[in-house]
């Protein structure tokens, strides 16, 4: 690929392993990628958590159900 979309999803089957998401962007090609948002699965109790990123950081999103 030359470019990816401006929207993509990636799986990560063991989990993120930085809890920074900035550590995740990244450089393809002249491209530059930055995260700018993170839904993370809990088995206990069962739900999704959205972590969303603003100019300064990570919001830490609601969880649902």
């Amino acid at each position: 690929w030359r470019r990816f979309p401006d929207v993509f999803f990636v799986h990560f089957v063991e989990g993120l392993h930085y809890s920074n998401v900035t550590d995740y962007d990244f450089v393809h090609g002249s491209e530059q990628y930055a995260v700018k948002g993170v839904i993370q699965y809990k088995k206990s109790p069962d739900h999704f958590v959205a972590w969303i990123r603003n100019p300064v950081g990570m919001y830490p999103g609601k969880s649902c159900v």
